[in-house]
């Protein structure tokens, strides 16, 4: 089992871009990967609720902003409890 070593979460302002081809990109950097689209109202842009464990942060940002603006980013280091 791999384990990553930072738990991603973030939101993502996005325009014309669908779910799919965000999940596409994003699950070649990670795993356990959530996508969660927010309910908005009169509004052409939407906000997508990222999850993701990776090893590298900075990849996982860097493919996102050419879909959109990142939001409300949050890392945190994955901590495993009774490995042995």
């Amino acid at each position: 089992m791999n384990q990553s070593r930072y738990r991603v979460e973030f939101r993502l302002n996005v325009y014309d871009i669908s779910l799919e081809v965000i999940r596409e990109c994003l699950a070649e950097l990670g795993e356990d990967l959530n996508l969660e689209e927010e309910a908005r109202e009169n509004t052409k842009n939407r906000i997508i609720k990222i999850h993701l464990h990776t090893d590298n942060p900075h990849l996982v940002f860097d493919a996102c902003s050419e879909f959109g603006r990142l939001k409300q980013v949050k890392i945190s280091e994955v901590t495993t409890y009774g490995t042995k």
